[in-house]
């Protein structure tokens, strides 16, 4: 029986120079979509989540800035990793303007490092749903973190989210391009994937197109693939335009059926954006045929670089004896 073994690897000082070799604790504000019920007691619920926390964490300090002229802060709730914690200290303060700052702090029993779960969950309640309403977008990032994610105790990826609102009296359907973060490294080529999304149409897609703007300086456009939708389609396809615009457009005898939803279609990108955190926007525009009167969802591609550590190289164990 052959036995495999893997040799101690050995890096050069020189390659330590150029590769940034770092493991981040994520911390996220999870995007959220609400239709709105014309109830004045609707709520959204913006869940807070943890991902591979480097160190235990026990004491934790959070704080963001949210338009307190179109949402109420109602409560802050305690998620499933902070079960056993006591709740949540809230402060809420005037920020400027009609702007709210809202800061979360406690401490607990430990939670152990290479976790990921719930931290918490902020209960918020829209003051402008109503027939009048148009497509609301906002976006919510960290103002500030303390305790356990201070930057000096560990490096933390802070990572932003986005409420949507909609007005049910104009609910045909979705169309929501995917947002998604992009943890650059020292691949010269690194390829993402952001799908286009139908949710929850009204009448039957046969045939559908729409234009989507993007910035080419900081993603390149590679590609695309056909959604889980569109996979038997005879036609679908995407033209790159002049103007750094992309055309999306297919057809077919096979309908997808009323309140179907899933991916029409997948485009590829080769990101540019790694020397600093950098967002690029992608939007919808020019929607014809049946997508024309969807609701439309933006959606979001962010460089996240990896932070630079003193290296402490140790060895690769042998996975094989």
């Amino acid at each position: 029986m052959k036995t495999l073994k893997i040799a101690l690897i050995a890096v050069s000082l020189t390659m330590l120079a150029h590769v940034a070799w770092s493991r981040q604790t994520i911390l996220w504000l999870e995007s959220v979509s609400h239709d709105c019920t014309f109830a004045p007691d609707d709520t959204i619920r913006m869940n807070i989540r943890l991902d591979s926390n480097q160190l235990p964490v026990d004491q934790i300090g959070m704080a963001l800035v949210y338009n307190s002229g179109d949402f109420d802060l109602m409560r802050v709730e305690n998620g499933s990793l902070l079960a056993n914690w006591p709740e949540l200290t809230a402060s809420i303060v005037p920020a400027g303007g009609a702007t709210t700052q809202v800061t979360m702090s406690g401490g607990g029993p430990a939670i152990p490092s290479e976790v990921s779960g719930y931290l918490a969950t902020l209960v918020f309640v829209f003051k402008h749903c109503g027939p009048s309403l148009s497509t609301y977008h906002y976006q919510l990032c960290w103002t500030q973190l303390f305790g356990d994610f201070d930057e000096s105790v560990q490096d933390v990826d802070e990572r932003c989210g986005y409420i949507d609102v909609f007005p049910k009296s104009s609910n045909t359907g979705r169309l929501t391009v995917q947002s998604l973060y992009h943890t650059c490294n020292d691949a010269a080529a690194d390829t993402v994937e952001v799908g286009l999304r139908v949710e929850q149409t009204t009448q039957d897609i046969d045939a559908a197109g729409l234009d989507i703007p993007y910035n080419a300086q900081q993603a390149e456009y590679v590609g695309f693939k056909r959604g889980d939708l569109t996979a038997t389609w005879p036609f679908i396809d995407v033209a790159a335009l002049p103007g750094n615009i992309l055309r999306v457009g297919g057809f077919s005898a096979n309908a997808i059926p009323a309140g179907t939803t899933g991916v029409f279609v997948t485009l590829r990108f080769v990101m540019h954006c790694c020397g600093s955190v950098a967002v690029t926007n992608l939007c919808t525009q020019s929607l014809v045929d049946d997508f024309a009167g969807m609701t439309t969802v933006c959606g979001a591609l962010t460089c996240t670089p990896l932070a630079t550590k003193p290296a402490s190289w140790g060895y690769v164990k042998s996975l094989y004896r």
